[in-house]
Order: C-alpha cells, then structure tokens, then sequence
C-alpha cells in the first residue's frame, strides 16, 4: 500500500521532469520508468536523450526545487544526473 502523499509526490515529480525535458532538453525519447524496489520503496525515474546540462550550475531552478521538495516532503530523495551531449536522468527515490 502507497500513502496519497507518496503517490502524488510520484506524480508531480515524473510530470516536472517530462515537462522539463520537453523544453529544455531538445530531447527525442523521453523514457517514464515507476517500480517498487526491494525494499518496498516506489522509484521514479525519468530519462530523455536531449542535449544535457551541468547539474551544478542550475541555481534556483524552480523545476528542479519543486521535483526536491516533493521528495523531500515524502520523505524521499530526487537525484539529478546529467551529461552534456547525452541526456538526463531524473530519478525519485519514495519510501512506501
């Protein structure tokens, strides 16, 4: 069984990073991945082939800071990864 809260936090957090992806990104493919680990965590996870970018120069990025707060308040974690020239990998970790 997934709390309300985990299951909208899943939600806005996969429809931030597609709506991301598909402005900024210049992206072909946008991939939508949601499992439940092992451990019962739901996980989230969104990939695209777009033009990437340096995760370390985004600052106050209200995408990004709404898709943190919404693990955050769910008591997850959002892990941002991304390569220039290779795409973007938005991925939520949520505990059940």
């Amino acid at each position: 069984v997934v709390s309300d809260q985990v299951r909208l936090a899943a939600f806005r957090i996969a429809e931030e990073a597609i709506a991301n992806a598909a402005r900024h990104s210049g992206a072909d493919h946008i991939r939508v991945e949601l499992r439940q680990a092992d451990d019962g965590a739901i996980v989230v996870t969104v990939r695209d082939d777009g033009t990437g970018f340096q995760v370390d120069s985004v600052r106050g990025g209200l995408g990004l800071g709404t898709m943190t707060d919404y693990a955050e308040v769910a008591s997850g974690r959002l892990i941002v990864e991304s390569t220039e020239g290779e795409g973007t990998k938005v991925e939520a970790v949520l505990p059940p």
